[in-house]
């Protein structure tokens, strides 16, 4: 009369002629990879008790391709890879009662179908971690779900209103999300390499974080006229980022006078990036066949990605927009007499050796030049002038952890350095510029090298 409670992990492991075993109701635990290598087994079924599942416990039953998951199942202490990398599993049925299942699909290459009962609802990851090569996998959704609906035959995971979209597993090639959707999942097509082109629906403004490794070009329809936080996508290959002429403002949108709305072009982790700009657009334009995005009036540069090399950044423009050289690839670097304005993060992290600031008077903000590890000599002809808000320099930082800065000429007037060299630890001079009335305690942390002449 007594009952098996717990199987710990391996305790079946390559059992090779196990074709069935049956599991009594008062079963609670079934511990990782306890069932791992029975290639023969062709069904399991979980008895109505079983509360927790271990990782992968069912890795490597060649045969057994279908699994019914049970109602007591407890996510919370039950494994989130007890599916993982089953390369054989074709078909899970969530059983009525399910509320949560917080488990990462990841390399389940032949899984062709998920049931999803009326009563689960989705969690901060939309119920599924990451459905990396689940090229063949749609949803099954129970019709009395108040939560879940899906589109495409069952290829996209939606909200029940279909505004957010879940999950599309399948996606490939040229993709247009569906205008109906308004939100979508974080990390919606992260691991995805299949996909290649992507048009954004009209309807999504705010953006989650998704990484797509193959998206060689990125499209925002007609008629979208307002993006806020952009920058959280990632294309390693992007080749064409297309921007409507409807668009009337990207970037960030700010909450207070201190954090105001600022335009502002994604960073990407591709060096290809060209821009299309649609021909109506007022806010942008390109120049250089396409490889720099543009203020309409060509004053502010917003972005340019394959920046390399030695520059010099001209033709009037006045503006350096925030992160627009961020990560570059650019060795040496002249801002032109036109050049007065230089954004947050506007060349941090670049590869830059040798900056010459030719302007009359120019404006940093915060960390302008941040963690330029490679850089070694900076000249600033005319003088570095500040704002009535926060003073000369306004974040402060601007060359912070510039690790081979050696070198800083100023030819004209600085009146406060706040911050600005902050672990330069190979600046070995620095004279104090002209006109300087305060310099903050922490200018030069970590500068151990540093020495005079002072004046």
């Amino acid at each position: 009369n007594g009952y098996v409670k717990n199987i710990d992990g391996y305790a079946f492991e390559d059992c090779k002629v196990l074709k069935s075993i049956n599991l009594k109701e008062g079963l609670e635990k079934i511990g990782d990879r306890a069932f791992e290598n029975c290639k023969e087994l062709t069904s399991l079924k979980l008895p109505s008790t079983v509360k927790i599942l271990g990782s992968q416990f069912i890795h490597g039953c060649s045969k057994l391709t279908k699994i019914t998951l049970p109602k007591s199942l407890d996510m919370k202490s039950s494994s989130s890879e007890l599916i993982y990398k089953n390369e054989h599993i074709k078909e899970i049925v969530l059983e009525e009662g399910i509320k949560t299942f917080d488990v990462n699909i990841y390399g389940c290459v032949n899984l062709e179908k998920i049931s999803i009962p009326s009563t689960l609802t989705p969690n901060e990851y939309g119920n599924f971690h990451d459905f990396t090569g689940c090229s063949k996998l749609k949803f099954k959704v129970s019709p009395n779900s108040k939560t879940f609906s899906t589109m495409k035959n069952g290829s996209i995971l939606v909200s029940k209103d279909k505004k957010k979209m879940y999950a599309w597993p399948s996606a490939s090639g040229k993709i247009k999300i569906p205008d109906e959707i308004e939100l979508y999942q974080a990390y919606l097509f992260s691991g995805n390499e299949k996909i290649e082109e992507i048009t954004s629906s009209k309807n999504i403004t705010q953006y989650e974080r998704f990484d797509c490794k193959g998206v060689k070009k990125f499209i925002i329809p007609e008629g979208v006229k307002e993006i806020d936080n952009l920058d959280v996508l990632s294309f390693e290959n992007l080749e064409i980022f297309q921007i409507p002429s409807t668009l009337t403002f990207i970037g960030h949108k700010g909450t207070a006078k201190y954090d105001p709305d600022v335009i502002k072009i994604p960073t990407f982790d591709s060096q290809k990036v060209k821009f299309k700009v649609g021909k109506e657009n007022q806010l942008f334009t390109t120049i250089k066949d396409g490889s720099v995005i543009v203020s309409k009036d060509k004053k502010v540069l917003y972005s340019y990605p394959s920046a390399s090399g030695d520059i010099t950044i001209s033709d009037g423009i006045t503006t350096i927009a925030n992160d627009a050289f961020k990560g570059a690839n650019i060795q040496t670097l002249v801002l032109d007499e036109s050049v007065t304005e230089v954004g947050k993060y506007a060349f941090a992290f670049s590869k830059v050796k040798t900056v010459k600031i030719l302007s009359k008077q120019v404006h940093f903000q915060y960390e302008a030049f941040a963690d330029c590890i490679n850089l070694e000599t900076v000249e600033i002809k005319g003088d570095v002038i500040g704002t009535p808000e926060y003073g000369l320099w306004p974040g402060s930082a601007i060359f912070a952890r510039c690790n081979n800065l050696k070198d800083i000429k100023f030819n004209g007037t600085v009146a406060s350095i706040d911050e600005s060299f902050a672990d330069c630890i190979n600046l070995t001079q620095f004279s104090i510029p002209k006109g300087v009335e305060n310099i903050a305690m922490e200018t030069f942390t970590n500068c151990e090298n540093l020495s005079g002449p002072y004046p």
